[in-house]
């Protein structure tokens, strides 16, 4: 991920750009280390999300920005030691032979809820929904 750009739809003016070197900052996980995963997350007024791709079975962790409160949320269901990320989710069920991915991600503002969607490779290919409250 490069940023994330909040921008003023009359003027086309830029307003704001979060980044792994802005305050509030994204992790560098998200700018560095993983490809996020382009058109599998949707955001919902002054929420964006951003997870990471199917690019890895081991490690699932989302940044959630909150553009209108500037502030961004991590929720990872693993530690990553490497980029300073704590598991911070519990309660993931197992799903059995074959890899995980975090599929898509899911943002309900006026619920205040983010979705996700993990897929399995097994030949099942078991689908598990999660909600987290915001």
């Amino acid at each position: 991920m490069q940023n994330v750009v909040k921008i003023d739809v009359d003027t086309w003016a830029v307003e704001k750009c979060w980044d792994e070197n802005t305050v509030p900052a994204f992790p560098a996980y998200f700018c560095t280390a993983a490809h996020v995963a382009f058109g599998r997350t949707h955001a919902d007024g002054h929420l964006v999300a951003i997870g990471n791709a199917r690019t890895s079975p081991t490690q699932w962790h989302i940044a959630l920005l909150d553009g209108q409160a500037d502030t961004i949320r991590t929720f990872s269901f693993q530690d990553n030691a490497t980029h300073g990320l704590t598991q911070n989710v519990t309660g993931f069920p197992s799903m059995g032979m074959g890899s995980t991915y975090l599929n898509h991600v899911w943002v309900d503002a006026t619920a205040k809820r983010l979705y996700l969607v993990f897929v399995n490779t097994y030949p099942s290919n078991r689908v598990w929904r999660s909600a987290i409250s915001t």
